[in-house]
C-alpha cells in the first residue's frame, strides 16, 4: 500500500497556447446547441496550482483571454460563431480524500469563482440580423458559459477521479507497402542500444521498442521518491543557449528557433513535483509512411501527419494514472502533434516529404582506392629493381668498401642489405600513405552509427579545427611530413652517399619516435570520447596499419644507422662501441694470481660502470612506475544538458594502455621496458634510444589536454563539442616522467656529441693553461 501520494505545485506568471480544440464538447444553451469549440489563441494570466491528496486548487491571478470559434445549431441551422472572451481572476477548488493506493474515495466541489465576459460575439460570415441578435445575447451567453464552467468542469473532474477506468491505448497504424519497419533501421537499433545501456538519465531508466513496425514505444522507469523542481535560473539559460548552438550545428535551425520561443515562457514559471514512490510512464511516437535510404539513416515522412504522439500513460500513480492517461495525455498529445505538423511544414526545401533529422553518419573507408594499390605495386617494384641495379653497378665499379678483416664487401651481402633496407622503406611509405586514405578510428553511437570518422589527415584537421592548434601542428609535422622526409634522408645517406654514421641521419633516426604522437593522441581521444553504453571508439584496420607502420619506420632508422654495412669501413665508431662494453672479461693476473695494476684499474672501472648502470635503472624505474600505477591523467565530461552525473575520472598509464591491445604493446615497450633497458645498457644498444617515447607521451598529454580547457566554438567539423566538452587534469606522476625525459635526452646527447669527453678535454686544456 502507498502511504503518500503525488503532490504538485505550479506557478506561472502567464502562459499562451495556440490551436486548442475541444471537438467532443456539446452543450445546450436553451436557444442554441454549441459544439466543437476551437481556440486559435489562448492567453492565461498568472496561475497558481496546488494538487495533493486532500486539495486540488487552480486559480488565476490576472485576467486571461481567448479567441475561439464554436459551431452553433439554431432552429435547425448551423453557424460558426467567433468569440473573444475575457476571464477575470478566477478560482476553482476540489476537496478530496484518498485511500492507501492514492485513489479518491470522496470528492467535493469547493468554491468556484468564474465570471466570463464576452468582448466579441459574431458570425464568421457577417449577417446584419443575426449579428444584432448575438450582440444582445452576449451577456446571456457569458452567464451560461460561467455557469457551465463551474457546474460542468469541476463535476466532470470529480466524476473522473472517482471512476478508475483507464482508456485503452490508441491502436497503432499498420505498416504501409514500401515503408521501412523501425526495427530494421540502423538508427532505431542505435537508439535502442543507447537506451538499454546508458546510465539513468536524471535518475530515469529508459527502454525503447518497436510496435508493428510503425510506432516507437518509449518506456520510462522512475526511481523511488523522485523530486523535480523546474524553473528559470541563470544555469538553465546557459544550458538552453548551448543547446541552441548544438541544434544549429546539427542543421536544426527551426528547432533552435522554437527553443528560443520557449525561453520566455520558462522565465515566468515554476513547477515542483514530489512522488514518494517509484512509478512508470510511457509514450509513443508514430511514424506514418516512413521511407528510408539503404543506409537506414536518411529517412523521410509525409509533411502532413508524418509524425504523431500518442498514448501518454503512467503506472503506479493512483488517480493520477487516470488524469494522465484519460485527460492530460490526449490533450498534450494533440498539442505536440499539432506542433510537430507545423514544424514538418515549416521547411519545404526537401519537397513533399520531410527529412527526419538524425545523427549524420560519416563514411568508413577500410581499404584505399584500387588505383593507389596498383601505383604502389608498380613504384615498389621499380624502387627494388633500381636498388638492385645500383648495388650491382657500385660493386662492379669497385668502390673501396671493405670488412674489418680487410676483405672486399661481397655482392651477395650488398644486395641483401640494400634490398632489405629498400623493402622496409617501401613498406613504410605504403603504410603511411594507406593511413592517409583510409579510416583509422570512428566514433560509434549506440554500436551502429559512425558519428565521426578519422583518417590520418582528417584527424589532424579536426584537431586543428577543434582549437588544438599546437598539437595539430606537431601531429602534421611528425605523422604526415616527417616520416617521408625520414625515408628520403635514409635512402640518400645510405644507398646513395653511403654514410650511415652521418650526424643528420642519427638525429633523424632519434626523432623518428615522434611519429608515435598520433598513437598517443588516439589514447587521449579514446579516453575522452568513450562513454559506456552511449559512445565508443572503434579502431579499424587503418589504425593497426598505422601503428605497425610507425614501428617499422623506427626499425628502418635503427637498421640504417646500426646494422646496414655494419663491420665495414663505412663505420668509424665500432671500436668506440667495443671499448664501452659494460661487462668486460676477467682482468689480467700475473703468475702468482695477483691482479696487475692495469687489470685492477679496469676492474674498478667496470664496477663503477655497473653501479652507475644499476643506479640509472633504479632512477628510471622510480620515475616511470608511479605513472603506471597511480592516476596520471584525469578528465571530466560536461554535457550541454547535465543529463549524467559529472565525475572526475582518474586513470593511470596502465588503465590507458589497456583500452586497446596495441596501445598496451606500444606503451609497455616505449614508456616502460625499453627506457629501463636503454639506461642500464648505456652506451651499448643505442638503437633503443629511438624507442624511448616518454617525451612523445608527455607532448600528446600536455599539448592536447592543456588546450582542451579553452572554450571552443562548435563547428560542423567538430560536431561532438556541440554536446559535450572535456576538462582535463594532469597529476604529479607526469612530472616524474618529465624528469626521466630530461635524463634520456642527456644520454642521447652524450652518445651523439660526446659531451662528457668534450667537457673533460676542455677542463684538461684549462688546467694546462693555468699550470703553464
Amino acid at each position: 500500500m502507498i502511504s503518500q501520494c503525488l503532490s504538485l505545485l505550479l506557478w506561472w506568471s502567464s502562459i499562451s497556447f495556440t490551436g486548442v480544440g475541444f471537438p467532443e464538447l456539446s452543450q445546450d444553451l436553451d436557444l442554441a446547441v454549441v459544439s466543437n469549440l476551437s481556440c486559435s489563441e489562448v492567453h492565461i494570466g498568472g496561475v497558481n496550482g496546488t494538487f495533493n491528496s486532500s486539495l486540488w486548487l487552480l486559480e488565476t491571478t490576472t485576467p486571461s483571454t481567448a479567441n475561439c470559434t464554436v459551431n452553433a445549431e439554431v432552429l435547425g441551422s448551423n453557424f460558426t460563431i467567433l468569440a473573444d472572451a475575457l476571464l477575470p481572476p478566477s478560482r476553482v477548488a476540489l476537496q478530496k480524500s484518498v485511500d492507501g493506493a492514492c485513489y479518491s474515495t470522496e470528492v467535493a466541489v469547493g468554491p468556484c469563482d468564474v465570471s466570463v465576459t464576452l468582448e466579441k460575439l459574431e458570425l464568421s460570415e457577417p449577417n446584419f440580423l443575426l449579428d444584432g441578435v448575438l450582440s444582445g445575447y452576449k451577456d446571456t451567453v457569458a452567464t451560461q458559459a460561467s455557469k457551465m464552467i463551474c457546474e460542468k468542469v469541476p463535476s466532470y473532474v470529480a466524476s473522473e477521479l472517482m471512476n478508475r477506468t483507464l482508456n485503452p491505448p490508441a491502436p497503432h497504424p499498420t505498416l504501409l507497402a514500401g515503408a521501412a519497419p523501425l526495427e530494421r533501421l540502423k538508427l532505431f537499433r542505435a537508439l535502442a542500444s543507447i537506451a538499454r545501456n546508458a546510465p539513468p538519465l536524471f535518475g530515469v531508466r529508459f527502454a525503447v521498442s518497436s510496435l508493428d513496425g510503425t510506432t516507437l514505444h518509449v518506456h520510462m522507469a522512475f526511481p523511488g521518491s523522485p523530486h523535480l523542481r523546474l524553473g528559470f535560473s541563470p544555469e538553465l539559460e546557459r544550458i538552453l543557449g548551448k543547446l541552441d548552438v548544438a541544434l544549429r550545428v546539427m542543421e536544426l535551425a527551426s528547432a533552435a528557433d522554437s527553443l528560443k520561443q520557449l525561453l520566455p515562457m520558462l522565465k515566468k514559471g515554476l513547477v515542483v513535483l514530489d512522488v514518494p514512490h517509484s512509478f512508470n510512464a510511457s509514450f509513443e511516437v508514430v511514424f506514418h509512411d516512413l521511407r528510408c535510404a539503404e543506409d537506414g539513416i536518411n529517412c523521410t515522412v509525409p509533411r502532413a501527419g508524418g509524425i504523431a504522439l500518442q498514448n501518454i500513460r503512467s503506472e503506479n500513480l493512483g488517480e493520477w494514472d487516470k488524469v494522465i492517461t484519460n485527460i492530460a495525455g490526449p490533450f498534450v498529445s494533440s498539442l505536440l502533434t499539432k506542433a510537430l505538423d507545423e514544424y514538418l511544414q515549416s521547411d519545404n526545401t526537401t519537397g513533399p516529404r520531410f527529412l527526419v533529422p538524425t545523427l549524420p553518419e560519416e563514411a568508413v573507408n577500410q581499404l584505399p582506392p584500387m588505383p593507389y594499390a596498383a601505383v604502389a605495386v608498380v613504384v615498389a617494384v621499380l624502387l627494388l629493381v633500381g636498388t638492385a641495379v645500383l648495388s650491382v653497378w657500385r660493386h662492379r665499379r669497385g668502390e673501396p668498401v671493405t670488412t674489418d678483416d680487410g676483405l672486399p664487401l661481397t655482392l651477395k651481402r650488398a644486395l641483401l642489405e640494400d634490398l632489405f633496407l629498400m623493402l622496409l622503406v617501401v613498406l613504410t611509405a605504403i603504410g603511411f600513405t594507406w593511413c592517409l586514405l583510409t579510416t583509422i578510428v570512428s566514433v560509434v553511437a549506440g554500436g551502429e552509427v559512425h558519428y565521426m570518422s578519422f583518417a590520418l589527415l582528417d584527424t589532424i584537421w579536426k584537431t586543428y579545427d577543434a582549437g588544438l592548434r599546437a598539437l595539430a601542428v606537431l601531429m602534421f609535422t611528425f605523422s604526415a611530413v616527417y616520416p617521408y622526409l625520414k625515408l628520403v634522408a635514409t635512402v640518400v645517406c645510405t644507398l646513395i652517399l653511403q654514410r650511415p654514421e652521418m650526424l643528420l641521419l642519427r638525429i633523424i633516426n632519434y626523432l623518428g619516435k615522434f611519429a608515435l604522437l598520433d598513437v598517443y593522441s588516439f589514447i587521449a581521444l579514446s579516453m575522452t570520447l568513450q562513454i559506456d553504453g552511449l559512445i565508443e571508439v572503434k579502431y579499424h584496420s587503418g589504425f593497426y596499419v598505422f601503428v605497425s607502420t610507425t614501428l617499422i619506420s623506427i626499425v628502418v632508422g635503427n637498421y640504417a644507422t646500426h646494422f646496414w654495412r655494419r663491420g665495414t669501413s663505412l663505420y668509424r665508431c665500432d671500436k668506440l662501441l667495443e671499448q664501452s662494453a659494460p661487462y668486460e672479461a676477467e682482468p689480467a693476473h700475473d703468475e702468482g694470481g695477483v691482479c696487475s695494476l692495469e687489470g685492477c684499474k679496469h676492474n674498478a672501472w667496470t664496477r663503477r660502470r655497473l653501479v652507475a648502470a644499476v643506479a640509472s635503472g633504479i632512477f628510471v624505474a622510480a620515475c616511470v612506475l608511479p605513472a603506471w600505477i597511480l592516476p596520471s591523467i584525469g578528465y571530466k565530461i560536461h554535457w550541454v544538458i547535465p543529463i549524467f552525473k559529472e565525475e572526475v575520472r582518474r586513470l593511470s598509464l596502465f588503465s590507458l594502455a589497456t583500452l586497446n591491445w596495441s596501445f598496451f604493446v606500444v606503451c609497455f615497450l616505449t614508456v616502460g621496458l625499453v627506457p629501463l633497458v636503454h639506461t642500464i645498457m648505456f652506451p651499448q644498444w643505442m638503437l633503443l634510444a629511438s624507442w624511448c617515447a616518454i617525451d612523445v607521451l608527455l607532448v600528446a598529454c600536455v599539448a592536447g589536454f592543456a588546450q582542451l580547457e579553452s572554450n571552443v566554438a562548435p563547428t560542423a567539423r567538430n560536431k561532438l563539442s556541440a554536446f559535450v566538452s572535456t576538462t582535463p587534469y594532469l597529476y604529479w606522476p607526469l612530472i616524474l616522467l618529465l624528469i626521466c625525459t630530461v635524463w634520456l635526452w642527456l644520454l642521447a646527447a652524450e652518445n651523439t656529441f660526446q659531451l662528457s669527453r668534450r667537457l673533460r678535454a676542455w677542463m684538461a686544456r684549462r688546467k694546462a693553461r693555468h699550470s703553464s
